[in-house]
């Protein structure tokens, strides 16, 4: 990483690039990733979950010169800066592009471990767990990457 620097009441106006530039640039950065089926982290078959495969899977660790984190208003600004910069010879990584997905990884594990029995709600207590670790291991894949 060049810095890190907090960037406030960034105006992208400037930066040029079509809402179908942006959906490319998204698309493109998610296909670089595998992202099985929540099965594949079971260990030995059982209700255990592999969490250093969930995160090489889900939060990679990437070589990056820039880091770009924002606020989730802010995400199409923040592509249209990710291709500028990208454009200028630097590797970029823009977190929701690639971590925008434990809301996703959390369904799947909520689905598998936290339905009551009626299968219309979740229990309350195995979904604060699950939320927890989940966070977690983003947290951590994120103290990686910095």
């Amino acid at each position: 990483m060049f810095a890190d620097i907090s960037i406030y009441d960034f105006n992208a106006n400037s930066l040029y690039y079509s809402s179908d530039e942006i959906s490319q640039y998204r698309l493109q950065k998610n296909q670089d990733f595998d992202r099985k089926g929540l099965t594949d982290y079971l260990l030995d078959g059982n209700n255990l979950l592999d969490g250093k495969a969930i995160m090489n899977d889900f939060f990679p660790h990437l070589e990056a010169d820039i880091f770009l984190s924002h606020a989730h208003s802010d995400e199409d600004d923040v592509i249209k800066l990710a291709i500028k910069l990208e454009s200028l010879g630097l590797k970029v990584f823009v977190d929701s592009c690639i971590w925008g997905y434990a809301d996703g990884l959390l369904k799947k594990v909520d689905n598998k471990f936290c339905l009551n029995e009626s299968k219309t709600s979740y229990n309350y207590e195995m979904r604060n767990r699950t939320t927890s670790n989940v966070y977690m291991i983003l947290n951590s894949a994120l103290h990686k990457m910095i």
